[in-house]
C-alpha cells in the first residue's frame, strides 16, 4: 500500500472510532491522593526483595511466551496508536522483554539497595516501553512508581502494570499508572514535588524542562540546569535521573564481511535498524565499515543491507507515518539524490513508498536519520579515521553494534565508553541491553543508592 493509502486508512480507523484513545488524566487531588497511597501500601508492604524479584521473573516469562495474549494484546494497540504494524509491534517488545530472564533479575537484586520510598517516572511518547529498565530496577530497590505516560502512547506501562498485578497483587500495588497531555504542566509539576524523585525520558528539551521542575531551590535549580542531560543528581531536596536524546551505531571489521557471512550480518542489521521504526536511543543511525582505499566494501554492503530491509517489509511492514516524518524522510532522500547528481560520492538505495532507505555516502559526517528505517554507510578507514568519525557525536552516543571476530578493532572498539557509548553488543542485539545497562552513564544506580 502506498504512503497515502496507509495514511488514509488510518484515518478511517480514527473515525470510525477503532483506535484506542487516552485514559483522562487525573485531577490534582486524586493525583496527590494516589501518591499518598502508594506510600501507604509501601508501608504497610512485607514484600522481601526476594519475593519481588520472583514476581517480576514470573511476569516477564509470561511476556516472553510464544503467543503471549498480554503480548499480541498490546501489538494490537500499539499498532493502532502509533502506526507500526502489529508483527513489528510484537518484535519489538519481544526484543525489548529478551534480557530480563530470572538470573539478570537476581543479579541486578544483589546490586539494589532496597529501601522504600516514591519515584515519579515520565515516560516518553515516541517508543513503547522505553524506561522499563528503570523501572524495573526500581521495583527491585524496594520503590514504589507513580508512573505518567505520555498521551501518544498511553498502552504499554498500564499493561505491564496489570500483568503484575495479577501475579503478585502486593507488588502490582506499588505501581500506580496516568496519563495526561505535556501541555497539562501543572500535573507533572504536582507529580515531581509528591514524589521523592524523579525519572525522566524524552528529548532534551522535555527533560531539561522537568530537571527544572524537580530543583527545590534557586542554586539546586542552577545545578540542574547546568547537569548534563543523561545524569543523576541526589541532594536534600532533589533526587532526579534524565535520560534525553542519544543515537547509535554500528561498526563492521573487514573481516566480518568475509564469504558467507555478509548476507546474515545484513540481515541482523537490518533488524536493529527496523525494531521500534527506529524511533530509540538504541536504534542505529550510521553502519560504519572497514574498507581499502575505495570503500567498495562499504558500497556492497550497503546494496546488501537494502536488500535485507526490502524483505523484511514483507515481514514487518512499514509504519504508516505521519506528515513531518514523511517529510523528514523525503528531505533525506533528496539531499542524497542531489549530492550524488552533483558528483558527491553518494548512492540512494529506497524502498517503494518511504518504506526504507539506505545512503551509501564515502566521505559523509555522522548521519543524523529521521527514523523510519533510514540509515547510511560509510567506509572508515582505520582506528583513527573510526575514532574521528563516531568523535563527532561524543556524550550523545548510546550504543554500538560490533562485527569484529578477529578483534582488530578492539583496542579501538574499547574507547568508545569515552564518546559515552553504554551499551556494545553484536549485530541484531541493540535493542536487548543487559537489565543492569548503565544507560545515561549509571543514572539510575545513582539515583537508587547503588554501586557503580
Amino acid at each position: 500500500m502506498s504512503l497515502e493509502g496507509r495514511a488514509a486508512a488510518r484515518q478511517e480507523r480514527l473515525a470510525h472510532g477503532v483506535e484506542p484513545q487516552a485514559e483522562r488524566p487525573p485531577g490534582t487531588q486524586r493525583l496527590r491522593a494516589a501518591v499518598a497511597e502508594l506510600r501507604r501500601r509501601l508501608r504497610r508492604s512485607s514484600l522481601t526483595q526476594a519475593e519481588v524479584c520472583g514476581a517480576l521473573g514470573r511476569v516477564f516469562e509470561r511476556w516472553r511466551q510464544d503467543g503471549s495474549a498480554l503480548r499480541l494484546e498490546l501489538a494490537a494497540k500499539l499498532a493502532h496508536s502509533l502506526g507500526l504494524s502489529a508483527a513489528l509491534a510484537d518484535a519489538s517488545v519481544q526484543a525489548l522483554m529478551a534480557p530480563f530472564g530470572a538470573a539478570e533479575l537476581e543479579r541486578a537484586a544483589r546490586q539494589m539497595p532496597f529501601q522504600g520510598g516514591v519515584l515519579a517516572f515520565v515516560m516518553p511518547g515516541n517508543l513503547p516501553g522505553a524506561g522499563l529498565h528503570e523501572l524495573c530496577l526500581a521495583l527491585l530497590a524496594g520503590r514504589a512508581a507513580a508512573i505518567k505516560c505520555a498521551s501518544l502512547e498511553p498502552h504499554f506501562f498500564p499493561a505491564f502494570a496489570r500483568s503484575v498485578a495479577e501475579a503478585a497483587p502486593e507488588l502490582g500495588a506499588r505501581m500506580a499508572v496516568f496519563t495526561w497531555d505535556r501541555s497539562q504542566v501543572e500535573l507533572t509539576q504536582l507529580l515531581a514535588r509528591e514524589c521523592d524523585g524523579l525519572v525522566a525520558l524524552g528529548d532534551d528539551a522535555t527533560v531539561e524542562a522537568l530537571a527544572r521542575l524537580r530543583a527545590a531551590d534557586g542554586d539546586k535549580a542552577g545545578a540542574l540546569a547546568e547537569a548534563p542531560v543523561n545524569s543523576a543528581l541526589a541532594g536534600a531536596g532533589a533526587r532526579f535521573a534524565g535520560f534525553g536524546a542519544r543515537v547509535s551505531a554500528v561498526v563492521l571489521a573487514a573481516q566480518a564481511l568475509g564469504s558467507g557471512q555478509c548476507d546474515a550480518l545484513a540481515g541482523a542489521v537490518a533488524r536493529d535498524v527496523a525494531l521500534f521504526e527506529q524511533r530509540g536511543c538504541l536504534s542505529p543511525h550510521q553502519v560504519y565499515v572497514e574498507a581499502d582505499r575505495q570503500g567498495e566494501a562499504a558500497r556492497r554492503f550497503a546494496r546488501k543491507l537494502a536488500l535485507a530491509l526490502a524483505s523484511l517489509c514483507q515481514r514487518w511492514p512499514a509504519a504508516v507515518l505521519d506528515v513531518e516524518s514523511a517529510c523528514a524522510v523525503r528531505r533525506a532522500r533528496e539531499t542524497a539524490r542531489w549530492r550524488a547528481l552533483g558528483g558527491e560520492p553518494v548512492e540512494l538505495m529506497e524502498g517503494s513508498g518511504l518504506s526504507w532507505t539506505v545512503i551509501f555516502d564515502a566521505a559523509g559526517r555522522f548521519f543524523r536519520s529521521p527514523g523510519y528505517r533510514t540509515v547510511a554507510v560509510t567506509p572508515f578507514y582505520g582506528p583513527d579515521d573510526l575514532m574521528g568519525r563516531l568523535g563527532e557525536m561524543a556524550r550523545r552516543l548510546e550504543a554500538v553494534a560490533v562485527a569484529d571476530p578477529q578483534g582488530t578493532l578492539e583496542a579501538t572498539v574499547s574507547r568508545l565508553r569515552e564518546l559515552g557509548a553504554t551499551h556494545r553488543c553484536a549485530p541484531g542485539r541493540m535493542h536487548s541491553p543487559p537489565l543492569l545497562w548503565p544507560h545515561g552513564g549509571g543514572a539510575m544506580r545513582r539515583l537508587l543508592g547503588a554501586a557503580p
